[in-house]
C-alpha cells in the first residue's frame, strides 16, 4: 500500500473513531434519567430563553429555555404557567437534535408568539408561582423536579421584574373548557379550605361555551350545573 493511501486510511480510521465515541456520548446521555441528563447540562451556554407574549394579560402561557450543547444538541424544557393560580400546570425536558428542537419551536409558534424573557427572571418567575401555588395547597407536577435542573446555578434573586401573582390580589381558579368535573371540585375545595368562601375566585365553563365568573365557592350540584 503507497505511503499516502496508509495515511489517509489511518485519518479515515482516527475520524471513524471520533464519529463512533461521539455516538457512544450521545447513547450515554440519551439513558441517562432525565434530571440527571438536564443536570449535565446546567453549565451549557443558554441558547433560548422564552415567553408566550400574552402571557402577562392572559395570565395563563408557555414558557421554553435551552441549553446548546458540546454534542451539537439542545437540552430543552418546556412549562405551562399559571400565575393567577396553578402555577406550572404540566411541564416536559429532554435533549433534542437541531433538527427537533427547530421543529419544536416551529410548532409552538404556529398559533403563538414568543418574547424574550431574561434567564433569570424566567427562573425566578417558575419559583414563585410553585411558591405561589404550594402556599395554596397546590402542587406542581412531579416531573419539576426533573426539569428545574436546567436552569444550573442561575439565581432568581437576580430578575429584573416583579411578578403580581393572582388575580385582584386574590387566587383565581381558570378551569379549561373540558375540565374535569371532580378537578374542579377538588381544586375548589383546596382553594376554600385554604383561603376561606370569599378568598378567592375561578372562571368555569358555561354551558352553552360561555365563561361563567363566581367568587366565592359554590356545592358540587351547582357545579354540575354550570360546567
Amino acid at each position: 500500500m503507497a505511503i499516502k493511501d496508509k495515511r489517509r486510511q489511518k485519518k479515515l480510521e482516527r475520524r471513524n473513531a471520533k464519529r463512533k465515541q461521539r455516538q457512544r456520548t450521545i447513547a450515554r446521555q440519551r439513558s441517562r434519567g432525565l434530571g440527571e441528563r438536564l443536570m449535565s447540562a446546567s453549565s451549557a451556554p443558554i441558547l433560548d430563553s422564552l415567553i408566550t407574549e400574552d402571557f402577562w394579560e392572559d395570565g395563563l402561557g408557555q414558557a421554553i429555555f435551552s441549553r446548546q450543547l458540546p454534542s451539537g444538541e439542545v437540552a430543552v424544557a418546556a412549562f405551562l404557567i399559571d400565575r393567577y393560580c396553578l402555577g406550572v400546570k404540566d411541564t416536559f425536558g429532554g435533549i433534542r437534535s437541531q433538527a427537533e428542537y427547530r421543529g419544536f419551536l416551529e410548532y409552538c409558534e404556529e398559533d403563538v408568539d414568543y418574547v424574550e424573557l431574561p434567564p433569570a427572571d424566567l427562573c425566578c418567575l417558575i419559583t414563585e408561582v410553585v411558591e405561589y401555588a404550594r402556599d395554596l395547597g397546590l402542587e406542581p407536577p412531579s416531573d419539576l423536579r426533573r426539569v428545574m435542573p436546567i436552569f444550573g446555578d442561575l439565581d432568581p434573586s437576580d430578575a429584573t421584574e416583579h411578578f403580581e401573582l393572582g388575580y385582584n390580589g386574590k387566587p383565581l381558579f381558570v378551569a379549561e373548557p373540558n375540565e374535569d368535573l371532580e378537578r374542579c371540585y377538588r381544586i375548589l375545595s383546596i382553594l376554600e379550605e385554604r383561603c376561606g368562601k370569599c378568598g378567592f375566585s375561578y372562571i368555569l365553563p358555561g354551558l352553552n361555551g360561555s365563561a361563567v365568573r363566581i367568587g366565592g365557592f359554590p356545592d358540587a350540584a351547582r357545579i354540575a350545573r354550570i360546567i
